[in-house]
Protein backbone atom coordinates (compact mmCIF):
# COMPACT_ATOMS: atom_id res chain seq x y z
CA UNK A 1 0.00 0.00 0.00
CA UNK A 2 1.11 3.80 -1.04
CA UNK A 3 2.21 6.11 1.39
CA UNK A 4 -0.91 8.98 1.01
CA UNK A 5 0.95 11.40 2.54
CA UNK A 6 3.53 11.10 -0.95
CA UNK A 7 1.08 11.38 -3.78
CA UNK A 8 0.52 15.12 -4.74
CA UNK A 9 -1.77 16.80 -3.63
CA UNK A 10 -4.78 18.31 -6.46
CA UNK A 11 -3.54 22.33 -6.28
CA UNK A 12 0.22 20.44 -6.88
CA UNK A 13 -1.17 19.17 -10.12
CA UNK A 14 -0.18 21.32 -13.22
CA UNK A 15 -2.29 23.68 -14.72
CA UNK A 16 -4.13 23.07 -18.54
CA UNK A 17 -5.88 25.25 -20.29
CA UNK A 18 -8.91 23.87 -22.07
CA UNK A 19 -10.10 24.35 -25.65
CA UNK A 20 -13.63 23.18 -27.40
CA UNK A 21 -15.11 22.93 -30.43
CA UNK A 22 -19.06 23.07 -30.84
CA UNK A 23 -21.06 21.57 -32.86
CA UNK A 24 -21.70 24.47 -34.98
CA UNK A 25 -18.43 25.83 -34.74
CA UNK A 26 -15.17 25.70 -36.79
CA UNK A 27 -12.59 26.53 -34.39
CA UNK A 28 -11.62 26.02 -30.73
CA UNK A 29 -12.64 28.32 -28.35
CA UNK A 30 -10.97 28.44 -24.63
CA UNK A 31 -13.48 27.60 -22.13
CA UNK A 32 -11.20 27.63 -18.77
CA UNK A 33 -8.40 26.38 -17.46
CA UNK A 34 -7.91 23.07 -14.41
CA UNK A 35 -5.59 21.00 -12.71
CA UNK A 36 -4.80 17.66 -13.90
CA UNK A 37 -2.09 14.77 -12.96
CA UNK A 38 -1.78 14.41 -16.68
CA UNK A 39 -3.18 15.34 -19.96
CA UNK A 40 -5.60 12.34 -20.20
CA UNK A 41 -6.88 13.20 -17.04
CA UNK A 42 -7.72 16.85 -18.17
CA UNK A 43 -9.42 15.46 -21.07
CA UNK A 44 -11.73 13.60 -18.48
CA UNK A 45 -12.03 16.02 -16.12
CA UNK A 46 -12.39 18.96 -19.26
CA UNK A 47 -15.44 16.94 -20.76
CA UNK A 48 -17.20 16.35 -17.25
CA UNK A 49 -16.55 19.95 -16.96
CA UNK A 50 -17.14 21.52 -19.80
CA UNK A 51 -19.90 19.73 -21.86
CA UNK A 52 -22.38 18.54 -19.72
CA UNK A 53 -24.83 18.79 -22.25
CA UNK A 54 -22.64 17.40 -24.86
CA UNK A 55 -22.32 20.51 -26.62
CA UNK A 56 -18.86 20.28 -27.65
CA UNK A 57 -17.26 17.76 -30.55
CA UNK A 58 -13.76 18.10 -29.80
CA UNK A 59 -11.70 19.04 -26.77
CA UNK A 60 -8.16 20.59 -26.61
CA UNK A 61 -5.70 20.73 -23.55
CA UNK A 62 -2.76 22.56 -23.16
CA UNK A 63 -0.37 22.32 -20.12
CA UNK A 64 0.25 25.80 -19.36
CA UNK A 65 4.18 25.43 -19.30
CA UNK A 66 4.05 24.35 -22.96
CA UNK A 67 2.50 27.28 -23.77
CA UNK A 68 4.19 29.99 -26.48
CA UNK A 69 3.39 33.65 -27.30
CA UNK A 70 5.11 36.08 -29.76
CA UNK A 71 4.75 39.40 -29.31
CA UNK A 72 2.88 41.75 -31.76
CA UNK A 73 5.85 42.63 -33.63
CA UNK A 74 6.60 39.16 -34.71
CA UNK A 75 3.61 38.63 -36.21
CA UNK A 76 4.10 41.65 -39.19
CA UNK A 77 3.40 39.49 -42.66
CA UNK A 78 6.86 38.16 -44.35
CA UNK A 79 7.99 40.71 -47.02
CA UNK A 80 9.54 37.46 -48.63
CA UNK A 81 6.60 36.53 -49.89
CA UNK A 82 5.14 39.48 -51.47
CA UNK A 83 4.10 39.60 -55.43
CA UNK A 84 5.15 43.16 -56.95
Amino acid sequence: MSDPGSAAAPADWPLYEVFIRSRSGLEHKHVGSLHAADARMAVEHARDVYTRRQEGVSIWVVRCSSRRATRSTAIRPSTRYRTR
